[in-house]
């Protein structure tokens, strides 16, 4: 088992390049002190988009101290890939969305909910310096294994991509762009930070010590309402991806792995079965819980549950 301790992104973190705090180009504006503003109306304010539910009578009031006339809806642009819940990508955005960060050292990185046709990834020794890795450009739509499915079979859309073993270097800057054709809505619903921590068997060369029996479950939030004669209705609100791994480490690293885990309580984090890409669907972004059971050999297993956040929009499923 994999999973990522992310850095806490700021502001300071982001390079030219990256989305501007107003998008403008994908239809954000900014709220304005004393700018008058009709019903429905939205205005970007402190990393959020606002709808304006009923005109306010003191325009100088800001809408994250007016609640009686100012709804929260969403991360504006520039923040909607960090906030807690994957499926709050990027709004408006066609053709092209770039994130380019400098966070300090960090050893690996995980993308969710990205929409759009291709993946391109750079690291870099400051923001014009040299390649600190191989560049990353994958497509994100593929053909399906088998000759039937990649002849006459839907395309799968790749939704998630994941980087670790990067060098520790404090000027390191990752600038990652997803592009699709120009009228494509394209985003990427959540980017973490951070460092890779391995759940394994290191004396053994076990990267992962996620065993055999490991599931996941995709949680689906549609709301039903039954009639009486058999018919429904159905209100789509997207879906999540919970795990359930068993999982075996090394005795000497239990304690270590135990704080690990009390340290990320309350915190949405990346997690993965194992790194081999035919398991990407064993991954998910949630909260870990688990138990730690010593065994009467040199390991300790683990019986771990991830209750994974709203992964997916309802458009996307």
């Amino acid at each position: 088992m994999l999973v990522l301790s992310p850095i806490t992104i700021t502001d300071s973190m982001f390079m030219a390049g990256s989305i501007p705090d107003v998008d403008v180009d994908a239809g954000e504006k900014a709220w304005v002190s004393g700018q008058v503003v009709a019903e429905k109306d939205e205005r970007v304010h402190n990393k959020y988009v606002w709808k304006c539910a009923h005109v306010p009578p003191d325009l100088t009031i800001s809408p994250d101290k007016d609640g009686n006339n100012w709804q929260k809806m969403r991360p504006s642009n520039k923040w909607a890939s960090f906030d807690k819940y994957p499926s709050t990508a990027q709004v408006g955005r066609k053709g092209r969305v770039d994130q380019v960060i400098k966070p300090g050292f960090f050893n690996g990185l995980a993308l969710e909910n990205l929409k759009g046709s291709r993946l391109e990834i750079l690291i870099t020794d400051g923001v014009d310096g040299p390649n600190l890795r191989p560049p990353v450009s994958v497509p994100l739509r593929v053909r399906p294994a088998g000759w039937k499915s990649y002849w006459f079979g839907r395309k799968l859309q790749i939704t998630k991509y994941r980087l670790d073993k990067l060098p520790l270097n404090p000027n390191a800057v990752i600038h990652i762009t997803v592009t699709g054709a120009a009228d494509e809505e394209v985003g990427i619903g959540w980017l973490s930070i951070g460092d890779w921590i391995n759940f394994g068997i290191a004396k053994r060369g076990i990267q992962s010590g996620t065993l055999y029996g490991a599931k996941a479950e995709i949680e689906n939030f549609a709301g039903r309402k039954d009639y009486g004669d058999g018919t429904f209705d159905l209100e789509p609100r997207g879906a999540a991806v919970n795990l359930t791994l068993p999982v075996m480490v090394d005795a000497s690293e239990g304690n270590r792995l135990f704080d690990v885990v009390r340290r990320l309580m309350n915190k949405p984090v990346a997690v993965y079965a194992s790194a081999r890409d035919r398991d990407r669907l064993l991954s998910t972004v949630g909260l870990v819980s688990t138990d730690f059971t010593r065994e009467i050999t040199e390991l300790t297993t683990l019986s771990v549950y991830v209750k994974g956040v709203l992964q997916y929009d309802s458009a996307a499923l």
